[in-house]
Formats: structure tokens, sequence, C-alpha cells
């Protein structure tokens, strides 16, 4: 049994836009993930930290299913993120890490691909916000079922600093999914 803390938001739809984001960016966010074209109906966040991102998100988009997965990426397994049950995934891993404090960045950001991997259906697509960029970047390649779809510096918030946006596709099944019928 996984004791992963799942946490559903619900946005009230009158509330105004979260301060701390420019409304541009979020605006770029949701059109990145597939969300504004509404072609998304889950999004999850497997890094919420607080859950700013996500409220504000869900705020402007009150008809997606938004939940955040609060549980060590290392130790997030199939009981708490099923395969294939996201249609996108907007997620900044931890602040500590992007910082890269004395954490491994690239064991962070393997981690963080291969549940992405596994937990997007097909054609879903993530959009990772990450301050330094090498690490995830090296890894790709290892993940060929996860296309680069655009790569950007995104002025999220007004203070800086300006992560980079990475937007992935999922345009293969993995051999797990395969095994599980995806």
């Amino acid at each position: 049994m996984s004791n992963v803390q799942r946490k559903k938001f619900q946005p009230v739809t009158s509330m105004p836009p979260h301060p701390r984001f420019d409304p541009d960016a979020l605006a770029a966010l949701a059109d990145l993930a597939g969300i504004a074209d509404a072609s998304a109906r889950t999004l999850i966040d497997p890094c919420p930290g607080e859950g700013d991102l996500l409220g504000a998100i869900g705020a402007r988009f009150p008809e997606l299913r938004v939940e955040a997965l609060r549980q060590d990426l290392r130790r997030l397994d199939d009981a708490a993120w099923p395969p294939g049950s996201a249609d996108a995934v907007l997620t900044a891993p931890p602040y500590a890490m992007r910082l890269g404090r004395k954490d491994n960045l690239e064991e962070l950001h393997w981690h963080l691909l291969q549940r992405v991997s596994a937990g997007l259906r097909l054609h879903g697509r993530a959009v990772l916000l990450v301050i330094k960029r090498p690490p995830l970047a090296r890894l790709l390649p290892r993940f060929p079922e996860l296309a680069l779809r655009d790569e950007r510096l995104l002025g999220l918030t007004p203070d800086g600093p300006y992560p980079t946006a990475f937007t992935l596709e999922k345009i293969a099944p993995t051999p797990q999914d395969r095994l599980r019928g995806l």
C-alpha cells in the first residue's frame, strides 16, 4: 500500500489570479501543457511544494482535475501514480534541489522523468520548470518515448529567477506500458 499524500485542489472560480505569478506566464504554461485547449482533463504535479502553482492554474481552469502528489520521487510508485493516468504534468522540482544544494540534481531529474514517462498517457504533455538546465537536458536522450516539444525561459514571477520550461510529449509507449496493455 502506498503512503503518498494526494491532495485534490478545489479552486474557487471567482478567485483572482495568484499575485505571485505573471498571468501571461500562466497562460503560456497552460498552452504548453495542453490545458488551454481543453485537451487535458487531469493535471498532476509530483513536486507541488505549497501548491501555489497548481492553485493558480486550477483557478484559471476550474474544469480541470488537479492533483498534487506529496511523496519523495524516489519512493513514488504505480499505486501512488497509476501508469497512463495523467493527461498533463506541470511541476517545478523542489527549490533546494533546483539550486543544487548538495543534492544530486541528476538523480532527482532521473526519478522525475521515470515517473512522468510512466504516469503520462500517450500524447500527454509534461511541462518541467527547472532553474539548472544541464542535468535534465543530459538525461532526455535516455527517454526516447518523451519528445522535447519546446524549451524556453519563462518569467513566471516578476522577481525571478526565470526557469527553463521543458515541454515533453509522450510519443510512444514504454516497454512497461506494453506489458500493461496501455
